[in-house]
């Protein structure tokens, strides 16, 4: 048996090598001729170079010629042949023989050494190498490839304009502010999904169980994400299925279930706004994430129907540079009763001249300004983010979130602080720490 197996693995090789020399003929035969036929001593001398390229090769010789290169009496024409030429005979060499890594096309030194004709042969007609590979067809035009550039980034804006009007559709699918003149509002942001404070979490969560606001903010980064620009790490390692499904199950469907008369209003931060724009793109992180939730589409992934959720996104995501993409992401916002604001971006959310708040620095803040009704306050809050990271000094950071009262006919808003370390207050309800929800130190 192993006798007769050897043999049947001596024929196939037999075969292989023997399909690769008939392809290597037909190749030579194939070479292309030109409107005006190519003198005949021209062709001989072209087809004469490539049957010693080839007899080299099968040979099992170095393809390189010893000899010094010549220069040659060749037109356009024929030096294009035999770039063809010699370009297929490698290409078809390469792709039987497994230890040689095959080439789109041969490189100038390449060709000059398999071929033994010097650069001065080709360089007359064509200048550059660059230059005769484009008019051999091996490589694009400038103007092809920069118009396949403007098709692609059009195309690329089409498909973020289609998510870009999905995403204004969600801004008010759930209206459930009343019309009255007191209004109590709980805001937090940068949650940054499995990254949350299980204990400012527990705090936030009791505090919209007991308060029962008439509005819920999610202030923008309730997802991290940032994970979408290291395209080094396998994106199966990821784990983007895990943070979107602790989003839904420890955040979102826990918070509709403390308050479930109240309006929770989603603000896009920037890292919801690289979610959206890989969404657009269909990228293989996205591939990976829709394959393992079963089809989820943006209002799935972002729980908008299953937890009755507005979602916030002015921006547009067809911005095409890194600057007009940030300058978009500062339009995520949204002004209630005339009254209040709620800003991802502090510095863009003063601009409006009205009491609010803004995360997205992580750190605690409050400015005071005054507008025609008086004198107002500006709260930048804390995180609900574990402060420890390995890209930042998260020492620094603060942990709060903010409870607002808001008189919508005096144009007035009164603001009460829930700051977190081991302990938190909340409407003198004291909480504290367990030792499950310690932070790594």
């Amino acid at each position: 048996m192993a006798k007769t197996k050897k043999r049947s693995k001596r024929s196939k090789s037999a075969n292989k090598r023997s399909a690769a020399e008939q392809d290597v003929e037909d190749a030579i035969h194939r070479i292309p001729q030109t409107e005006q036929e190519l003198d005949a001593r021209t062709n001989r001398k072209v087809a004469q170079i490539l049957r010693e390229y080839r007899a080299r090769i099968h040979a099992g010789k170095d393809p390189v010629i010893d000899q010094e290169a010549k220069e040659l009496n060749l037109d356009e024409d024929a030096c294009i042949t035999l770039l063809l030429g010699a370009t297929e005979i490698e290409f078809l060499h390469t792709k039987f023989n497994t230890d040689r890594k095959a080439r789109r096309y041969l490189s100038r030194r390449m060709f000059r050494e398999v071929t033994g004709v010097a650069d001065k042969t080709w360089t007359k007609h064509f200048g550059t190498y660059e230059e005769f590979l484009k008019q051999a067809g091996l490589r694009q035009p400038r103007n092809v490839h920069r118009l396949e550039r403007q098709i692609a980034k059009h195309k690329s804006v089409d498909q973020w304009r289609a998510i870009g009007r999905e995403r204004k559709k969600m801004a008010n699918k759930y209206p459930y502010l009343r019309n009255k003149r007191w209004q109590k509002v709980l805001v937090a942001a940068d949650f940054h999904d499995i990254h949350t404070d299980r204990f400012a979490l527990r705090v936030f969560l009791d505090a919209a169980r007991r308060l029962q606001p008439d509005l819920v903010i999610l202030d923008g980064d309730v997802f991290d994400n940032t994970e979408f620009g290291r395209y080094s790490i396998d994106p199966r390692d990821w784990g983007i299925t895990r943070r979107i499904k602790f989003v839904h199950e420890k955040i979102l469907g826990p918070l509709r279930e403390a308050c479930p008369k109240a309006q929770i209003d989603f603000i896009e931060g920037n890292h919801e706004g690289w979610l959206m724009r890989h969404m657009a793109d269909g990228s293989q992180t996205i591939r990976v994430v829709l394959d393992e939730l079963h089809g989820f589409t943006v209002e799935k992934l972002l729980g908008i129907d299953e937890f009755k959720i507005n979602y916030v996104a002015k921006a547009d995501l067809s911005a095409w540079t890194k600057a007009y993409q940030t300058k978009e992401l500062k339009r995520n916002c949204k002004v209630y009763w005339e009254t209040f604001v709620a800003h991802h971006f502090t510095q863009d959310g003063l601009k409006l001249g009205l009491p609010g708040v803004s995360g997205h620095s992580h750190r605690k803040e409050v400015v005071t300004k005054r507008n025609q009704w008086g004198a107002y306050q500006w709260h930048q809050i804390g995180c609900m983010r574990v402060r420890d990271a390995n890209f930042t000094d998260a020492e620094n950071w603060w942990n709060s979130f903010v409870i607002a009262y808001v008189d919508t006919e005096n144009h007035q808003v009164n603001f009460e602080d829930v700051d977190i370390t081991d302990f938190a207050v909340v409407g003198g309800e004291y909480y504290y720490r367990w030792e499950s929800e310690a932070v790594p130190t």
